[in-house]
């Protein structure tokens, strides 16, 4: 906010600096008010009005944006805590590690002993619950690593190095998966809300592989061209069908 306003006072500053080298006069009628003002000083006027009006535009677009964001992240909330149930009354779920909006991670820790199937199974109906959430339609992504302590000498630390290592190396395994379902959602979407775009797509992607096919390219390259033209048009879903 305080950058906008600075803005604001900047430009009307140069704007009344511009109004001084302007000697003409403009009449300016409001009802009944009338007055002559220089024609510098009522352009400096206007514009920074302008500039008022964007600032309060984009103060109210973010706050409505804010809004959105908490209602998602309200929504997302009541859906995790059912993860809850796959913890008994012995087990805590902490945050640990990394704390932002587009990552963290979670440690499940345990205050009874663990045999490793039976961390499986509760990573398995972790796994269930997260396929079942769904967020308006937005695909959620959560790679879980786990081990376990199995004695007194067993640094807790160690503990979890391990369980970090597993869960980055699924996330790796795992990322080109969401963004193929991402895409596919994305491209489902689109076709959705406009026929027409459906067929267009097609049409383009066909068109992009014979194009491929007469320079001789690789078929892996042609399956890529051809899914370039579909998808050529996939920035249009952020638009109001």
């Amino acid at each position: 906010m305080r950058n906008y306003l600075l803005a604001v006072a900047f430009t009307a500053l140069l704007a009344a600096v511009y109004s001084v080298q302007n000697a003409g006069y403009v009449t300016v009628r409001f009802l009944f008010w009338t007055r002559d003002v220089p024609q510098g000083i009522w352009e400096a006027a206007i514009f920074a009005a302008g500039c008022v009006v964007m600032w309060l535009l984009s103060l109210f677009g973010s706050m409505e944006m804010r809004d959105r964001c908490m209602e998602k992240v309200s929504d997302l909330e009541a859906r995790i805590g059912k993860l809850e149930k796959n913890c008994s009354l012995q087990e805590e779920i902490a945050s640990c590690g990394k704390d932002s909006s587009s990552e963290g991670e979670q440690l499940l820790s345990s205050a009874i002993p663990r045999d490793e199937d039976v961390v499986e199974r509760i990573m398995e109906r972790i796994n269930l619950e997260i396929g079942n959430l769904s967020v308006n339609d937005t695909i959620i992504s959560v790679s879980i690593g786990w081990d376990t302590k199995r004695s007194s000498e067993h640094n807790i630390m160690d503990v979890y190095a391990k369980a970090e290592e597993i869960m980055y190396r699924k996330k790796l395994t795992e990322s080109q998966n969401v963004k193929k379902k991402t895409i596919q959602a994305i491209v489902k979407t689109l076709h959705e809300n406009n026929e027409r775009e459906k067929v267009h797509s097609k049409s383009v992607g066909e068109i992009s592989k014979k194009i491929g096919e007469e320079l001789r390219l690789d078929q892996e390259i042609l399956r890529e061209v051809e899914l370039t033209g579909m998808l050529h048009d996939i920035g249009k879903v952020a638009l109001d069908s």
